[in-house]
């Protein structure tokens, strides 16, 4: 008894240390990950979901061509699990019953890939409801090279349409904010 308890101590200790990690994902109640965009040092051992409510990509398919390399080639548009609200300080759960259910934000991605790679304008959508029919407000812009944010990030606002801000990229590292 005392060893399995021992054991049962280390276990949840190497845990606590390995607790962040480099991209988020959404575990939901019968144990399968859902890849996502967000990308971000989450501590898992704080954010509690019973599930994920995922009805609406049930109807959601991404669509393109590949080519003889299975590779992304031509207009692509896709719709990503969108979980950079895991990373905000009000999304964070502190009790460790799973009781709530985490509906993630509605986003459609649309651009042209070259050779699998990102290439040219791809702009990102959100949805403003959960139910078809969806309404899609353009939230960004962004330049790709070699699929690399090259060039000019914009962000709208998504009710007026005005640009919010502006974001000049080389090689996916900002260099400049004009606005």
């Amino acid at each position: 008894m005392r060893l399995t308890f021992t054991i049962l101590i280390l276990l949840l200790s190497f845990q606590n240390l390995f607790s962040q990690a480099d991209s988020a994902f959404i575990v939901l109640d019968f144990g399968d990950h859902v890849d996502t965009i967000g990308k971000y040092k989450i501590p898992y051992s704080k954010t509690y979901y019973y599930k994920a409510d995922l009805t609406p990509w049930a109807t959601l398919k991404d669509s393109g061509s590949y080519n003889g390399q299975n590779e992304k080639i031509g207009f692509w548009r896709e719709y990503p699990i969108d979980t950079t609200v895991l990373n905000s300080n009000t999304n964070i759960r502190t009790r460790t019953s799973l009781s709530e259910i985490y509906k993630p934000k509605i986003v459609k991605l649309e651009g042209k890939y070259l050779n699998g790679e990102k290439e040219g304008i791809w702009k990102k959508y959100s949805a403003n409801i959960r139910t078809r029919p969806f309404f899609w407000s353009l939230e960004t812009t962004t330049e790709y090279k070699d699929n690399m944010k090259n060039g000019e990030k914009i962000d709208f606002d998504p009710f007026s349409k005005d640009t919010t801000m502006i974001i000049i990229y080389k090689n996916d590292e900002p260099i400049k904010q004009i606005k």
